[in-house]
């Protein structure tokens, strides 16, 4: 039986007339009845939820499948950020090696350059000596008795000896010691070149000198004579 309101009349609880028509008069059958539809009610949800349930089961695992491939992924960005690291370390360390390298043929660079100069200068006062012993040896007087030696000797007086034994006190010996007549007799030519191949810049330059200066004093002396 439907409940009865205060005033007499039956409470429908705003139930539709197709349902009011089958319910059981009883009231005891109409709360079985309750009970059955409620069981439905509760099962069609339940099923329901259990759906909406292993669809996000689903999506779960898909985001654990992502998450999975990402952290795989931040492995291999770390595994390739530390290679990366490696190869920048050994690359700064390869940079130091080849400034210092750099350095060191920057270093040889000046030097060689400073020997070329060296050895420029010294061929220009080479060349120029031995332009002026030419020219010295051409313009002097001729003796008919005494022969003017030629351009490849160079007469020595005897105070030659004392270059001599000067430049053989260095290790470097070049010539030994020849007097005959108060004078030396020797291949310029020879001379010149054991003597550039054996004594140093400084040595030779001053070794040119020297010979110029004794070559002067002869002249002197032949002029005189």
């Amino acid at each position: 039986m439907l409940a009865e309101e205060s005033d007499g009349s039956t409470s429908t609880f705003d139930l539709p007339d197709e349902i009011l028509r089958v319910l059981p008069s009883d009231p005891f059958q109409q709360l079985d009845v309750a009970r059955k539809l409620t069981s439905i009610a509760l099962s069609a949800r339940i099923s329901l939820l259990e759906t909406e349930t292993s669809s996000l089961q689903s999506k779960l695992a898909e985001k654990d499948q992502q998450i999975a491939d990402l952290y795989a992924q931040i492995e291999a960005l770390d595994a390739s950020l530390s290679q990366t690291s490696d190869k920048l370390a050994k690359a700064d360390e390869e940079k130091g090696s080849l400034l210092k390298d750099n350095a060191s043929l920057t270093s040889t660079l000046k030097k060689l350059q400073r020997d070329v100069s060296k050895l420029e200068v010294f061929r220009k006062t080479l060349m120029q000596s031995l332009q002026e012993d030419e020219e010295s040896s051409a313009g002097g007087p001729r003796i008919v008795a005494k022969p003017t030696p030629s351009d490849d000797d160079v007469t020595f007086p005897s105070g030659s000896s004392f270059i001599c034994s000067q430049y053989s006190s260095t290790g470097n010996s070049f010539a030994e010691d020849h007097e005959a007549d108060g004078r030396t007799r020797v291949d310029g030519k020879e001379l010149f070149r054991q003597a550039r191949s054996r004594l140093s810049y400084e040595q030779f330059g001053a070794f040119l000198t020297n010979v110029k200066d004794l070559n002067s004093q002869k002249q002197t002396k032949e002029l005189f004579m």
